[in-house]
């Protein structure tokens, strides 16, 4: 059994070798989430977002949602890899894709839903 912490996974590089007398390999990770992360969100939006800030003290979330913000103008600008340690989504977009000429309502739609299908 192969264990890291997740400070070490972030400095190492790590990940599981081909076994040469065999074609099958199989890596199986268990995580364990703290409790005061269970409620961890990712907010990524556009403009409208600016004022969400995350950590303690008045003007924050708070200490019991812990997250990260991220910038996306655009429904095309959302990388999905950034949601995935994330226990809540929070996603507020599209708006600048609607203020174009000649936009299409319903291509902007499949846009966004095929980001996370």
């Amino acid at each position: 059994m192969y264990s890291m912490t997740k400070e070490s996974q972030n400095v190492f590089k790590h990940g599981i070798l081909p076994n040469p007398n065999n074609s099958n390999r199989y890596s199986i990770t268990f995580r364990c989430v703290h409790w005061k992360y269970l409620n961890s969100t990712y907010a990524v939006g556009d403009s409208n977002f600016g004022k969400i800030k995350f950590g303690e003290g008045i003007g924050y979330v708070g200490k019991s949602t812990p997250g990260l913000k991220d910038f996306a103008p655009t429904v095309e600008s959302i990388e999905p890899s950034k949601c995935l340690s994330y226990c809540n989504v929070v996603i507020m977009c599209g708006t600048n894709n609607l203020k174009k000429s000649n936009v299409d309502v319903l291509e902007t739609y499949k846009t966004y839903k095929g980001k996370f299908e």
